[in-house]
């Protein structure tokens, strides 16, 4: 869900129990704005199933995957590419547990 990302900035997003976006920052939000992608603005995410916006089934498992470790207590970090029309980005996120069951993920750019 991450097409395009906007200078140095971290975006970070929280995910409950039940895998709903609970948490947007600003920088996600100006990543929207941005981006055209009014469909990512927190009235149109929050409360929302994290699910409602990762269709691969691949991804799917991954994330899914990524979710149980950071629960168990485990902190993930790793990089991925995110390339768009106009950039070449080397992203790094990193996944941990928080409150309750709650999970967050903050993203960086690592290199443009």
């Amino acid at each position: 869900f991450f097409t395009v990302m906007n200078k140095l900035s971290n975006v970070l997003y929280q995910i409950n129990r039940r895998d709903e976006l609970i948490f947007l920052n600003e920088e996600w939000e100006n990543f929207a704005r941005d981006n055209d992608a009014c469909f990512l603005l927190p009235e149109n995410v929050l409360g929302k199933s994290l699910w409602d916006f990762i269709t691969d089934a691949t991804t799917v498992e991954i994330y899914r995957e990524i979710i149980y470790q950071a629960r168990r207590g485990d902190f993930l970090r790793f990089n991925f590419r995110c390339y768009s029309p106009g950039r070449r980005r080397l992203l790094e996120m990193n996944v941990s547990a928080a409150e309750k069951e709650d999970v967050r993920f903050e993203i960086r750019t690592v290199s443009t």
